[in-house]
């Protein structure tokens, strides 16, 4: 897989695709480079992406599998490629959170060799700000404490229409969660920002 130059921002676009789709099938994600609009990895989730194995494909023609590690109440998140070669781990760190509710860690990033390297988390320092709930703005992705990205909200891609409809079509429409790479020390490919996303969406935000 290619690596995405940094600083960039993606986009990830979410959309119910038509036509023929399989059994249990809730929604599709893209994850689209900002800059020239390719889509570089795509997936469809068969159920929340939380509890349900899926498969993402890259802009090269090539699947990644993520894999919970179990059915019920799943606390990691693995991504395979098609050899069986672990790219990525994705960790609630349940243990501290038993200890401590309100910690900021959504997600701790693990590499194949078990090692954290980085953790995404609520850049709130304020419990009582905490307490009141997230959104898509408050979560940076850190490595030693250190931003390294931030996730954001984008404006949607959908053509502004003029006028009064136009206004209120675009305040009623929804946006796109996105992810901006900060830092060179960030070197995660589109397909592992995809399950990244995939994955903190339903952790923290489920529908």
């Amino acid at each position: 897989m290619s690596q995405p130059e940094s600083p960039a921002t993606w986009r990830l676009c979410r959309f119910n695709r038509n036509g023929d789709v399989p059994a249990g099938y809730r929604e599709s994600y893209e994850m689209i480079e900002e800059a020239t609009g390719t889509v570089r990895a795509s997936c469809d989730l068969l159920g929340r992406a939380v509890e349900t194995p899926f498969t993402i494909l890259d802009d090269g023609g090539d699947t990644w599998q993520v894999m919970p590690n179990r059915k019920v109440m799943p606390t990691r998140w693995t991504l395979v490629a098609d050899n069986g070669d672990v790219q990525l781990q994705l960790d609630l760190r349940l243990a501290g959170k038993l200890i401590n509710p309100l910690q900021r860690t959504s997600l701790a990033l693990i590499d194949a060799s078990d090692n954290e390297f980085a953790r995404l988390i609520d850049g709130r320092k304020g419990v009582a700000e905490r307490m009141l709930g997230s959104t898509v703005n408050d979560w940076i992705l850190v490595r030693n404490e250190h931003p390294i990205a931030h996730l954001c909200s984008l404006p949607s891609r959908e053509p502004r229409r003029k006028g009064v409809i136009g206004r209120i079509t675009s305040f009623l429409t929804p946006g796109d969660r996105g992810i901006v790479i900060d830092s060179a020390e960030l070197s995660l490919s589109a397909v592992e920002l995809l399950a990244l996303m995939a994955v903190h969406n339903d952790v923290t935000m489920p529908l």
